[in-house]
């Protein structure tokens, strides 16, 4: 077991990450915020104040299990993981004192580099060197093809987050294009602050859903990005297909919904990294128009 002190701050939240535990499994598991529960304040003590949160993690790459219990009272508030050893594993706890911590410390991360093309090439050129690698057993081989599959698609998710949020925060006709497509909009307040041309009462609201936008749902990125930058999306079917390959990999423990295990061989892993990586310089030439010759797709 292993537990941790964190602050005992009204409205708190907290994000933890470990490896996996399991045997030859190299994944990593990632919370998303996780908050921190108030005390009782009608207690009298700590024991009588504490009240505690539950969550489950689950490994992407093994499908491992994790509990997680978040405690908080007028004592202090902790963070144990029953299945985690504290002396063998390395627990990393974030703790943000607001959720507007967090969502600056990500824009910020996402306005670090506008190359958004750039960044996705340099992370599949690692996944691309990692399937190629060398290996003792098949059962490592299955590891390290389940961890670069799902790795293609994360790099997905980063790509179209990482250019949509650097093109609105970047360009103000971009900015409120994006801003007339939301339904909160439609207020009446953010209505005339868009007729004064005022970012500043409407960019946390943006930055907001920006963060909150789930990427790999390619049918609603499809209408977002077609909306903002008055383009037609590439075509998305076998993206489609790999993206609920992962989730039934992660989610099913490696089962369709009719029960047939799914098998990874470096083959389809191979070609998964090279679909992926068509639709994003296809999609990238169709916004920013920089087709690179050199790129061996």
């Amino acid at each position: 077991m292993a537990e941790f002190d964190i602050p005992a701050i009204a409205l708190s939240y907290v994000k933890i990450s470990f490896q996996c535990n399991n045997t030859n499994c190299y994944g990593i598991i990632k919370s998303d915020l996780l908050q921190v529960p108030l005390p009782n304040s009608e207690g009298e003590n700590h024991s009588e104040s504490l009240k505690e949160e539950d969550y489950v993690l689950e490994c992407p790459v093994c499908s491992k299990k994790y509990g997680v219990f978040i405690g908080c009272g007028f004592g202090g508030a902790y963070v144990n993981l029953p299945d985690i050893d504290e002396d063998e594993t390395k627990v990393d706890i974030l703790t943000f004192d607001d959720i507007n911590e967090f969502d600056s410390d990500q824009i910020d991360a996402f306005l670090t580099n506008p190359d958004s093309l750039g960044k996705f090439m340099v992370e599949i050129g690692k996944l691309r060197f990692l399937i190629n690698l060398d290996f003792p057993n098949e059962e490592i081989y299955q590891i390290i093809y389940k961890l670069t599959f799902s790795g293609a698609i994360t790099c997905l998710e980063e790509y179209l987050a990482d250019l949509l949020i650097n093109k609105v925060l970047r360009d103000d006709d971009v900015f409120w294009k994006y801003f007339d497509a939301l339904p909160d909009s439609k207020n009446t307040i953010h209505n005339s602050i868009k007729v004064k041309k005022s970012r500043k009462g409407v960019e946390e609201l943006v930055k907001k859903k920006l963060l909150n936008t789930l990427y790999h749902r390619i049918v609603d990125v499809d209408k977002i990005y077609s909306t903002v930058f008055d383009i037609s999306f590439p075509a998305y079917g076998d993206v489609c297909k790999i993206i609920q390959d992962r989730h039934d990999m992660v989610h099913r423990n490696g089962k369709t919904k009719d029960g047939v295990i799914l098998l990874l061989h470096k083959g389809y892993v191979n070609r998964t990294i090279d679909t992926i990586a068509r639709f994003v310089e296809d999609l990238d030439n169709r916004i920013n128009g920089n087709r690179n010759p050199d790129l061996p797709f």
